[in-house]
């Protein structure tokens, strides 16, 4: 009788699609940490102190309890970074919850105040197709302030001016709106921001919160 052999794995990186690969380690490229490098499922972490860029590649190696020997063709990695918003220190102002309603999924989600005035919440998405609304809430506390929302729609890990899908013009609490998924929007995973800021009413940078 032949037995059943169990294959091994090994995952490889490169910057350049023709090689050289190496295998993978921890902080290659900077920033980067890998788990799972020696089975059929490479998860890649990333830190939003790893620089963008796009000549990252990734193989696998499976070899047999015979001997034999194959490589998967390479997958490229794009990291993209986006701006932190710089944030004067308020502690008691900030978002409770950011729910939205009338997608294909959508997000519920409540917070406390995170540390330095951004949150990350990536883990959380809400979806929707081409040329249909989705609707949000942005339950605060702190006072009023000025709230915007942003949606990169071409995935270039920029909110441009033309990507900020609503803002307040006055100072309020709790805003609500909505907003439609242009047809011009990539599929896939996209980036949302979602701001508010106690010294304007009308936020209009992304990445900065005003301080006077």
């Amino acid at each position: 009788a032949t037995g059943m052999t169990t294959p091994t794995y090994q995952w490889q990186y490169a910057t350049a699609v023709g090689g050289p690969y190496a295998n993978v380690t921890n902080a290659s490229p900077a920033g980067v940490t890998y788990t799972d490098g020696s089975t059929n499922a490479l998860s890649v972490v990333i830190a939003n102190t790893a620089a963008a860029g796009s000549a990252h590649y990734y193989k696998v190696i499976v070899t047999s309890g015979a001997g034999c020997t194959t490589e998967s063709n390479p997958a490229q990695l794009t990291i993209k970074n986006y701006c932190t918003p710089t944030t004067p220190l308020n502690t008691t102002a900030y978002f409770t919850a950011f729910n939205t309603t009338g997608g294909q999924t959508n997000i519920s989600n409540t917070s406390t105040y995170s540390a330095g005035g951004y949150g990350n919440f990536t883990n959380l998405s809400a979806s929707q197709l081409q040329g249909q609304t989705v609707n949000f809430s942005t339950p605060t506390t702190g006072g009023t302030a000025g709230v915007a929302v942003w949606v990169d729609w071409n995935q270039d890990a920029t909110f441009d001016a033309s990507e900020r899908v609503f803002n307040t013009t006055a100072y309020s609490t709790s805003p609500t709106g909505s907003f439609s998924v242009p047809a011009t929007a990539l599929p896939g995973t996209t980036r949302m921001r979602i701001l508010m800021d106690w010294n304007t009413a009308n936020p209009s940078n992304p990445c900065l919160i005003a301080t006077t």
